[in-house]
């Protein structure tokens, strides 16, 4: 309770806009859990199998992917405020055209534009927040609008579950007067009416965006600093370029230059801290693009759960891996960092294993929220690390590396994870997944386990401590 009042009091110390903008994530929250739930069940009940549920996850990956640059360039050019607001009006008429326009293309093409209104809202979310924010208050907003998401998202799932069951139990309440409209099977028109209302649940959060005052970034500035970027980069990078060049050949002056230089460059590349990152990130995130999208099918389908069920299940799940993600600096006292990252993804593995082969709904329902308690355990420190591998000026390049990572390994491994359940059921999958988290923890440690490999802020402590060090 002291807690939550301190909590309240932080929350009325934000800025306006923060304020507005926290009100109205929880809005949005509450109908992002509910479509978290109900959606692939909604797409099955119409009769698509999971090869194409895995070709619109995949329409919206593309759409997402080609608009992050420019809306990277909007967020610095134009009004948090307009950007927020028309891109939620996107969302909601191809969120509609998706639901009540059932046939192939339409979904298909509403898929690609829900995936670009997603990158607006993506993109906005860190530098709104940092914008309408001083120092002092940023940590505890972040935290803040992370835990807010959080709970209402699992909140929404739990409704969501419950909703089609109660649709079903009064007919009245299934919109017989809007037939010619709706789904006419029961299962899926209780589906969609629950996606229809989660867009209903959307609309008050206009409130917020509309009393919410401009914050347009000054363009000219901005337009400066970026252009500036542009013509110094370049430089950076080619000078970076002839330093290691020069340094290789120094190493090599009594050795064929031409053919031990290049392997030698082309193994500080394939074997730097950036490429591993980067490969490790792809392979689990390859894993979880195979599974992650059919889980909601696969509890209901295969494990026998109700929707309602699976909402409650899967929101408990959630919220173990969000007291993960809070435990997880107590397991680096105890064990280390790099132990802290490697433990719980490899007794993930046997968890999801064991879920594949469901021996009752009860051992599931226990074993699904102890496996997002692992996934949750590293993924703060895997953040932390993945920046702390590399030097200050190379962490922007890092980052988008590791998202374009991302997205390339999910726009590839979601439809090829509904094709195989489309073809050869869950089992497979389940061990494809099993496998790529396996090769992501051995890669991990091969590069960076043990005494192998320092952080460069672990170097600089080091360096710290042994000029203190007569």
């Amino acid at each position: 309770m002291i807690r939550a009042v301190g909590y309240l009091r932080q929350y009325k110390q934000f800025q306006r806009n923060a304020r507005l903008y926290l009100l109205a994530m929880v809005i949005a929250g509450l109908a992002g859990g509910m479509v978290l739930t109900i959606q692939s069940l909604y797409f099955s009940a119409l009769g698509y199998g999971t090869d194409f549920i895995g070709v619109l996850i995949l329409a919206v990956i593309v759409g997402s992917g080609i608009t992050l640059v420019p809306a990277g360039l909007c967020v610095d050019r134009f009004s948090g405020k307009t950007i927020l607001i028309w891109s939620k009006v996107l969302l909601i008429l191809a969120a509609m055209v998706n639901i009540l326009l059932r046939d192939a293309t339409s979904m298909c093409v509403s898929a690609f534009f829900i995936g670009i209104g997603s990158a607006f809202v993506m993109v906005l979310h860190g530098p709104f927040l940092t914008r309408n924010s001083t120092p002092d208050e940023r940590v505890h907003l972040f935290g803040m609008g992370t835990v807010l998401g959080l709970v209402t998202a699992v909140l929404g799932e739990m409704f969501g579950g419950v909703l089609p069951l109660w649709l079903r139990e009064h007919s009245w309440a299934m919109l017989p007067q809007l037939s010619w409209l709706l789904a006419p099977e029961s299962l899926a028109r209780s589906y969609q009416i629950t996606l229809l209302l989660s867009i209903i649940f959307v609309l008050p959060a206009f409130i917020p965006f509309l009393l919410m005052t401009d914050d347009c970034p000054s363009g000219a500035r901005v337009v400066e600093k970026q252009s500036h970027l542009l013509r110094s980069e370049p430089k950076k990078m080619l000078l970076s370029l002839l330093k290691r060049f020069k340094s290789n050949k120094a190493a090599v002056t009594q050795q064929d230059t031409t053919s031990l230089g290049f392997w030698q460059n082309a193994r500080s590349v394939l074997f730097s801290p950036l490429a591993m990152v980067t490969s490790v990130s792809m392979l689990a995130n390859i894993g979880a693009g195979l599974l992650s999208p059919y889980f909601s099918l696969f509890f209901v389908q295969q494990v026998g759960m109700t929707s309602a069920l699976f909402g409650l299940v899967d929101g408990i799940a959630q919220l173990m891996s969000a007291v993960g993600i809070l435990l997880a600096p107590w397991l680096v006292t105890r064990v280390g960092r790099i132990t802290a990252i490697l433990l719980p993804r490899l007794l993930a593995i046997p968890l999801l294993l064991c879920i594949a082969m469901p021996i009752s709904v009860p051992l599931v329902a226990i074993l699904h929220p102890l496996r997002q308690f692992m996934s949750g355990l590293p993924i703060g420190l895997w953040q932390a690390f993945s920046m702390e591998v590399l030097p200050n000026e190379r962490r922007g390049l890092a980052n988008s590396s590791y998202l374009g990572a991302g997205q390339l390994a999910w726009a590839v491994a979601a439809p090829a994870g509904g094709v195989m359940i489309h073809k050869l059921g869950y089992i497979p999958v389940f061990w494809m997944t099993a496998l790529c988290s396996l090769l992501a923890v051995v890669l991990f440690w091969w590069r960076f386990g043990g005494k192998r490999f320092a952080t460069t802020q672990e170097q600089d402590s080091q360096d710290a401590k042994e000029s203190v060090t007569p």
